[in-house]
């Protein structure tokens, strides 16, 4: 299989471990409320990973709009910006799933928003690797 990367981004990574999730609902309706932790961040979108489940289904093309940001108050600004599904990889036997979405039409400042966390944590980061 030939998989050509189509990130326009850069992005941040977490673990699992780290805590940071985001509770998401469809956009039109007051569909299933579902939280899934947070794997990597860009100003293009995010990857999700969320328990196995039939209440939530996932195809490419499903929208979902972000409620709330767990651990990443910082990005309280970014409530409400809407998502599209761009792939989902559900391997058989896994209890999870796991999901890239894209922004759907952010605002300039919720861009920004996302670029300062993003510099952040960059900068967090290469603090730690200076340490050891």
């Amino acid at each position: 299989m030939n998989v050509t990367e189509q990130r326009r981004f850069e992005r941040v990574y977490f673990s699992k471990d780290e805590g940071l999730k985001v509770v998401l609902t469809p956009p039109e309706t007051p569909g299933p409320r579902f939280t899934a932790s947070l794997m990597d961040l860009s100003e293009g979108g995010c990857c999700l990973i969320k328990p196995r489940d039939q209440e939530v289904v996932l195809r490419g093309g499903s929208r979902f709009q972000i409620r709330e940001w767990l651990g990443a108050e910082t990005l309280g600004g970014m409530a409400g910006a809407r998502v599209t599904v761009r792939w989902q990889l559900e391997l058989e036997g896994a209890k999870y799933i796991m999901f890239g979405t894209e922004f759907d039409g952010i605002a300039p400042d919720q861009k920004a928003l996302v670029q300062s966390f993003i510099e952040d944590r960059w900068a967090s980061e290469s603090e730690l690797e200076g340490d050891a």
